[in-house]
């Protein structure tokens, strides 16, 4: 290694780093393209581990991406069969609801407006069974004195139809309002249906609102004129068929050949003869006269 000392310094400097690498004088491009060759593959190279190296880490970022959407569609998929588990449990609820009777009780007027019923009806689409029913306060009647002996705290109905209707006399109108009888009664009802016991209703009749409302049969004047006008109508085709049977009569009695008078029967010589018997005389029995109808449809005799 070549020392020397500078014009400026008395330090030693040194040119190792400056020698090039091949003797002096001698040719060396091919080296050097080689060396620009081996740079260039070295840059390409590292490019082309940069590029793997994103291309793997999205590959990585979607697989992750898509293992959050696999999760997300688990989780909806539970979500489904949870809400299918719940409309399955709410429709069966349904199903049996609608298949279990509904048995009510009721006081209220007949169809005359005047007598007050007590009226039990299963208005449900299927039979209701042990039909229990409660009064409170217990009911009382001032006109019908059995009342008292009805035994709804205590008996049982075993079984009412659907649309089936049991009705029992309370009371009269006026008499429950003038008498010294309750007008509001609470009332609990149970029964069984077919999936087993039914919701107890539990209510109150209050009779206060039937006071001073109608109290007469249901019906109009329309309706009594409708029904004698069906009943002139079944009169006229009961007129019509009667004359038609008197005119098939008169035909047949005007082409019928008259009849011959019957001859004298001889005397029977069995029987004793005592010269007084007194002859009969035979008579030709006159022909019924024809009937003549006028243009109004009434007949009369000629």
């Amino acid at each position: 290694m070549l020392r020397w000392r500078s014009a400026a310094s008395s330090l030693p400097i040194t040119t190792a780093w400056c020698r090039p690498p091949w003797p002096r004088g001698e040719h060396h491009s091919g080296v050097n393209a080689l060396s620009w060759i081996a740079l260039v593959i070295s840059i390409l190279a590292a490019l082309a581990g940069a590029a793997a190296a994103w291309f793997a880490r999205s590959q990585a970022r979607a697989a992750k991406d898509q293992a959050l959407a696999a999760k997300d569609q688990v989780e909806i998929a539970r979500q489904q069969a949870i809400l299918s588990s719940d409309d399955l449990a709410l429709a069966k609820l349904i199903r049996q609801d609608q298949s279990q009777p509904f048995v009510f009780v009721d006081i209220a007027p007949d169809e005359s407006g005047f007598l007050l019923m007590i009226v039990v009806e299963n208005a449900g689409p299927t039979i209701a069974r042990n039909i229990r029913i409660r009064f409170d306060p217990p009911l009382r009647s001032a006109t019908f004195k059995e009342v008292q002996n009805l035994q709804f705290p205590q008996d049982v109905i075993a079984a009412l139809a659907p649309g089936r209707r049991i009705r029992w006399y309370l009371d009269t109108g006026p008499a429950i309002f003038g008498g010294n009888v309750p007008t509001s009664y609470g009332v609990t009802v149970n029964a069984d249906g077919p999936f087993g016991p039914i919701d107890q209703l539990a209510y109150r009749i209050d009779l206060a609102i039937l006071a001073g409302s109608e109290g007469r049969a249901q019906g109009r004047l329309k309706d009594l004129i409708d029904e004698t006008r069906k009943s002139a109508s079944a009169l006229k085709d009961i007129r019509r068929e009667l004359m038609s049977l008197n005119e098939a009569t008169r035909s047949i009695i005007e082409t019928r050949p008259p009849m011959d008078p019957p001859h004298p029967a001889a005397p029977d010589a069995s029987k004793p003869s005592y010269g007084f018997e007194a002859e009969i005389p035979m008579e030709t029995p006159a022909r019924p006269q024809a009937q003549q109808t006028d243009p109004a449809g009434r007949t009369g005799s000629d």
